[in-house]
């Protein structure tokens, strides 16, 4: 339930960096922060404070919810940035058929890195 809910968090957060804010390559710190908010709460979730060994579970969890938190924050933030494009004459429909998803993350060079990086120290940390 930790996991689910840093997730979300962390989802949330990248929705706002991706659709309003344009941080470059600081959305690699971010991937970083979120992977390791994530995989820390799929820890504490799992084990409390207590002692544990590595688990395999652990992280395919971290990694899943930090693949879930990276798809739903891309696909909102693409949303809230063409659905917050200034004087407007079209539908948010109609804008979001001129700029697809898949165009909108070939103007983001690292987004393959961010992906890794959020996923990766989400497992790592989740272990």
């Amino acid at each position: 339930m930790w996991g689910v809910a840093a997730a979300v968090v962390v989802m949330l957060i990248w929705t706002v960096a991706t659709g309003v804010v344009d941080l470059g390559a600081g959305m690699l710190v971010l991937a970083a922060l979120g992977g390791w908010v994530i995989g820390a709460a799929v820890v504490r979730g799992a084990w409390g404070s207590a002692a544990h060994p590595a688990n395999t579970r652990g992280m395919a969890l971290g990694a899943g919810l930090g693949l879930a938190a990276w798809l739903g924050g891309t696909f909102l933030g693409h949303v809230l940035g063409v659905a917050t494009v200034p004087d407007a004459s079209t539908s948010l429909g109609e804008r979001l058929a001129q700029v697809p998803l898949t165009d909108a993350l070939t103007q983001r060079p690292l987004w393959i890195a961010e992906l890794l990086l959020l996923v990766v120290v989400a497992a790592r940390t989740a272990r």
